[in-house]
């Protein structure tokens, strides 16, 4: 199981493929099957299959290729994908008991809004799984963005198994982004203690530069909290830059006090735009032009094989 995070700083939804794939089609193949996968956006935009108009902030909304009034052709800024790559595989009748799902959660009630409409969570998977949007912070409602909560349900040596991920967008300000962290944990602590079959990765764009010694120290000294054997980092180590700006600002942990998984591994799958890193079938640096994002990809690996 692979989940990619990505802050793509505004709608890039046709440029998903590339990253996601070794052929720019369709997702990586394991044993013959698609791989599974799921891609969590931030800064995600306005959904191409949603109409441009009044929304209510925070709540899903599918992509549902039989609904008529979430035809791509109604939003004018789905040109680019309207007959493109991502359409081709949302509405694609797979042959391996796989299938293809996407929501997205505005952070904005209209496109016009004054807050900048990237501002939103997406999430794009061939999974079977269950979304929703998570308000945290008690007292703080009103200065943070939600993040999502994605169940996902896969067969264990030990019967079934639920693998939550928190998608993670927090504030642009290191000292509150702390602070958001702080109460990420609570909530993360809180809810995997409250089911025996449940692991927990919560990623995304934390907007803590775990390059700062004195940041990654702070970080982790919270995540104790969790357990000192049933918790861990989950991101690129020392010296390896995810943002633009030279910083590590996307990572994420993992938490697993059942013991039901051996927790999650984390590489770059694409770099941010100027960077050096590309997907392995894009040979020439000029090819690799579709992540204009100042955000890495980031891939998250969960060894299935090992879930107890």
């Amino acid at each position: 199981m692979i989940i990619y995070a990505w802050n793509s700083e505004g709608a890039k939804y046709e440029t998903f493929p590339h990253f996601l794939s070794d052929n720019a089609n369709y997702p990586r193949h394991r044993n013959g099957v698609d791989e599974r996968f799921a891609l969590m956006l931030t800064e995600a935009g306005w959904a191409p299959w949603i109409p441009n108009g009044d929304v209510t902030m925070n709540s899903g909304y599918l992509y549902d290729p039989g609904q008529s009034n979430q035809d791509f052709g109604r939003n004018p800024q789905s040109e680019s994908v309207l007959n493109g790559r991502l359409r081709t595989f949302l509405d694609r009748k797979p042959d391996n008991a796989t299938f293809s799902k996407a929501a997205w959660w505005p952070w904005v009630a209209n496109v016009r809004s004054n807050t900048n409409s990237r501002c939103s969570a997406a999430l794009i998977t061939n999974l079977n799984c269950s979304s929703s949007s998570i308000a945290f912070g008690e007292g703080r409602e009103d200065t943070k963005r939600n993040f999502c909560v994605h169940d996902f349900n896969l067969t264990g040596k030990n019967g079934l198994r639920t693998i939550q991920v928190v998608s993670v967008h927090q504030t642009a300000n290191s000292k509150v982004a702390l602070e958001d962290f702080s109460d990420l944990i609570k909530w993360v602590g809180e809810s995997v203690r409250a089911d025996n079959n449940r692991t927990v990765l919560a990623a995304g764009d934390m907007n803590i530069d775990l390059l700062d010694s004195g940041a990654r120290q702070e970080v982790k000294t919270l995540l104790p909290k969790l357990g000192t054997d049933k918790w861990g980092l989950c991101d690129l180590g020392v010296g390896v830059a995810t943002h633009q700006s030279g910083k590590q600002l996307d990572w994420g942990f993992w938490c697993d006090p059942h013991n039901i998984g051996h927790g999650w591994t984390a590489s770059k799958r694409a770099g941010y735009l100027g960077d050096q890193a590309r997907p392995a079938h894009i040979e020439k640096q000029a090819e690799w032009t579709f992540n204009r994002s100042d955000h890495a990809v980031i891939e998250y690996q969960f060894d299935e094989s090992l879930l107890r």
